[in-house]
């Protein structure tokens, strides 16, 4: 039988040794503007741009070469098209919010395509008994896939029609939709959707300091921690911080470098006096650095995250 194995990133597909073809998914949709259509020119064309803009200037070790959104993602993509020569597509993706929102692409993909929608299978777990802290199925040796293969999950053709809905409401300008929609009508296909997507929406601006979720962390780990530059930064977060949205370094460093403002590096990290007061909730962060980025089909400040209330609030003027 003929199978094809969509990864859900490069550190997965490291360890996995399974017989069939594969694909690996190093699109990060969780951040940055989105199209319904996943895979055409026009979605590339945004995608690119917005990799390009707003990743070439991170400081990092190593500039990302210019041609990586092409090699990495374009060309894995491109073999989307044979996806109906295959008598099996098994996806393997992870709980948090990175993965959940790329895996709902990839399934809305599928449905638009009309394929067999009998065909489709499921691996996602978040604990592995030879993983302490599981964070991803990066951590696992290649011995640990095949068990998982054999106790994937077959998606129903209501699964599948739901994941698109999820995907064409997060390109969508509701994110309040996409709020009830999940919240109301999740199928049990999708165990972990509810929970990573309470986490992605505190990646909107708190109402009181205007920080969101990721922002907070990173500042609030540089006051207890003798960190010495930004790179132990970035590596501390990647391990301590909350699993459940799957960020990767280059949506730290991103969001480090939003914070200028808000921390300095002398010998060691630290605060500056602004951004004591933010973290403190004396300032807003959104009048000392006022900034907007797009989250799917809206911008992260067309909302405001109420944590006391825990739920998500459209901002009026």
């Amino acid at each position: 039988m003929k199978i094809l194995h969509i990864l859900n990133g490069e550190g997965t597909a490291h360890h996995f040794t399974l017989p069939g073809d594969r694909l690996v998914w190093n699109e990060a949709l969780a951040c940055g503007p989105t199209t319904y259509e996943v895979a055409t020119p026009e979605f590339y064309t945004i995608r690119q741009n917005f990799f390009t803009q707003q990743y070439s200037d991170l400081p990092l070790r190593e500039p990302i070469p210019a041609d990586s959104y092409q090699t990495l993602v374009i060309q894995e993509l491109n073999q989307l098209k044979a996806a109906p020569d295959y008598q099996e597509i098994t996806l393997w993706f992870e709980f948090d919010w990175f993965c959940q929102v790329n895996l709902m692409a990839v399934l809305s993909w599928l449905y638009q395509q009309q394929l067999g929608l009998d065909r489709i299978y499921l691996v996602c777990i978040d604990t592995h008994p030879a993983v302490e802290d599981f964070r991803g199925l990066g951590q696992l040796a290649p011995e640990h896939f095949a068990p998982l293969f054999a106790q994937r999950k077959k998606l129903s053709e209501t699964d599948i029609v739901f994941a698109d809905k999820v995907w064409a409401t997060y390109c969508g300008q509701d994110m309040l939709a996409l709020v009830d929609l999940i919240q109301q009508h999740t199928p049990e296909a999708f165990p972990y959707l509810k929970t990573a997507f309470g986490y992605f929406q505190q990646l909107f601006p708190d109402q009181q300091s205007g920080l969101n979720l990721i922002e907070r962390q990173m500042l609030e780990m540089i006051q207890p921690h003798s960190l010495p530059n930004k790179h132990r930064w970035v590596g501390r977060m990647l391990r301590e911080s909350t699993p459940h949205l799957g960020f990767g370094d280059l949506q730290y460093y991103d969001s480090m470098q939003r914070m200028g403002a808000l921390w300095q590096e002398n010998e060691q990290l630290q605060l500056t006096d602004v951004g004591k007061q933010v973290v403190n909730q004396q300032q807003n962060f959104l009048t000392v650095q006022p900034q907007s980025f797009a989250l799917g089909g809206v911008k992260n400040t067309d909302y405001r995250w109420h944590s006391t209330q825990d739920k998500l609030v459209l901002q009026t003027l």
